[in-house]
């Protein structure tokens, strides 16, 4: 069995470096650019300020580009080079060449500072194999600016005349080999090591984004920007350079906001990422990204709660919000996924915010998440009673998928009995996991304070067909075989014949049929009953009056 094993191990190892040598075959950087440092440096600042994985793959040697990957959460995406704004001007000076290696220097204006860089081509690979910089922004200046670093405050001319003078001592210190080589290695814990790609032409090149706002981004319409609140503990990536969200619990809420690029190639109702193939643990292949065909998370931007209720302010004139909550066995990164991908699929108006309570993200973990979904319950009603008391929303809907009716369910039906609650518009609940009967028992009271409720069901629904398995009861969401939960005032659709759940377990069809997508767009906008679409009939046929509806193929 031992001898087995290994053998097995072997075959991984030697698929695996198969792989790497097909998915290492990149380009590198062209002559041109060689030939022109100011090409260079301002396809580096683009690609860095873009998140253009595709150049930064041809360009960098691999250890560079796995710094570089690892220091902005995998976007390759630098938000304090984007703060400094598009590149205005180039000056890059090419230094000597020693130990295989040409060196540049190059100081670049924005409108907002400078950026002053030092990279080191590799003459073999023609590839960067290092690069340092520093940010100066019109009052600040930051060493080797990683996303989050310190500042010191400076005035223009310091600025200008400060980076002059670190350019000036880089090329005398150029002239050194030697010491050139040992300031190399002692600064390898600053510098992003790795070897280089391809950059396309200057004026092919993407321009930056700004800063998360959840408003739509002016430089690029695919970009779909919103709000998030969860009870995530943060967790600071490679030194605090980046951020993203665990599975454990946060004492408190944590506010944000967030960017997710859709690809061009998208389909309604999908997500699409890069094929990955894991055996054994190890990742044997992950197939290369691509912007027109996958979707990209460019920001994660942690906010107080002032930020974020002055972003919400400013969307406050279009007086709808929407709130999504997801389900179990769902990561933070997946939660943002999911969200953009709703939200642009259904082209919604208004402010959009995502609420991602603290799930595990493994599917072994129900229990966990179970628990966790029940200790969200007061974050859900604080964020809803922030955007209709606070901000003065009029209108505020809310998707909810899988456990994460739980979340809402429980919160609401227990707020609805407090004194002076506030009223939400539409709630959807697709595919609920809550316990059948805990929801006949939660739904008049949330009934109360919601001016519809709509029911997606599926019998189809393998998710929670596991999950009725330790809980012995049917789920909210099934369609057993004397039906559907159906109540007044509650519309409640059987979705079991329509949907193709990429992954064979039909849970997220509310998500991933375009059916679904077009009748909760017109629920949302018009708050009208069903029939909204043809493909909705009722159950029973008429001329009998229907008790809920079904989806037809």
């Amino acid at each position: 069995m031992r001898g087995l094993r290994r053998s097995i191990l072997m075959l991984v190892v030697l698929i695996a470096g198969w792989l790497q040598l097909i998915v290492c075959a990149r380009s590198e950087v062209p002559a041109r650019a060689i030939a022109n440092p100011n090409e260079l440096v301002q396809g580096i600042v683009f690609a860095l300020q873009s998140g253009d994985k595709k150049l930064l793959y041809d360009w960098l040697g691999s250890e560079l580009l796995n710094e570089i990957l690892a220091r902005t959460g995998g976007t390759g995406r630098d938000m304090r080079l984007l703060e400094l704004g598009p590149v205005s001007s180039v000056d890059a000076k090419q230094l000597l060449t020693s130990l295989g290696q040409t060196s540049f220097t190059a100081r670049v204006t924005h409108p907002k500072g400078l950026s002053s860089w030092t990279l080191s081509l590799d003459n073999a690979t023609h590839r960067i194999v290092t690069a340092k910089y520093q940010i100066s922004f019109s009052n600040v200046s930051v060493e080797n600016a990683p996303p989050g670093g310190g500042a010191a405050v400076r005035d223009d001319d310091k600025i200008i005349q400060a980076a002059e003078e670190a350019a000036s001592k880089e090329r005398a210190r150029q002239s050194d080999h030697a010491r050139f080589e040992a300031e190399r290695r002692r600064d390898a814990s600053e510098t992003w090591a790795g070897t280089s790609p391809n950059l396309p032409p200057t004026s092919r090149l993407p321009a930056p984004l700004p800063a998360p706002s959840a408003q739509p981004s002016a430089l690029d319409s695919r970009v779909v920007d919103f709000l998030y609140v969860t009870t995530r503990k943060p967790s600071d990536q490679n030194g605090g350079r980046s951020i993203s969200y665990t599975g454990e619990r946060s004492p408190e809420l944590n506010f944000g906001a967030a960017s997710v690029h859709i690809p061009k190639d998208h389909k309604i109702g999908r997500i699409e990422l890069p094929f990955k193939w894991s055996f054994f643990g190890y990742t044997v292949y992950e197939g290369s990204f691509s912007e027109d065909k996958h979707f990209a998370i460019r920001q994660i931007g942690p906010l107080t709660p002032e930020q974020w209720g002055k972003i919400a302010t400013a969307k406050s004139a279009q007086k709808q919000a929407l709130i999504f909550v997801h389900g179990y066995n769902t990561s933070f990164e997946d939660a943002l996924y999911r969200n953009a991908q709703i939200v642009w699929d259904l082209q919604y108006p208004g402010l959009s915010v995502l609420f991602s309570w603290a799930s595990a993200g493994n599917a072994g973990d129900y229990f966990y998440d179970r628990d966790s979904a029940y200790l969200a319950r007061g974050g859900f009603v604080k964020v809803l009673s922030l955007l209709r008391e606070t901000y003065h929303f009029e209108k505020v809907d809310v998707i909810a998928h899988s456990m994460g009716n739980l979340v809402v369910l429980d919160a609401l039906s227990n707020y609805a009995r407090t004194s002076n609650p506030v009223k939400i518009g539409q709630l959807i609940m697709a595919a609920p996991d809550v316990d059948r009967d805990q929801f006949l028992q939660m739904e008049p009271d949330v009934r109360k304070i919601t001016s519809g409720m709509t029911l997606y069901a599926s019998s189809a629904d393998k998710a929670l067909a596991l999950s009725r398995v330790p809980a012995r009861v049917p789920r909210a969401g099934d369609v057993p075989s004397d039906g559907p939960i159906v109540l007044p005032d509650m519309e409640t659709i059987d979705v079991t014949a329509i949907g193709d759940e990429i992954f064979g377990l039909n849970h997220t069809e509310f998500a991933t049929n375009r059916a679904i997508i077009d009748d909760i767009k017109l629920l949302i906008s018009t708050g009208m009953r069903p029939p909204r679409l043809a493909q909705i009939r009722g159950i029973p046929d008429l001329p009998a009056i229907p008790k809920y509806w079904r989806y037809v193929p």
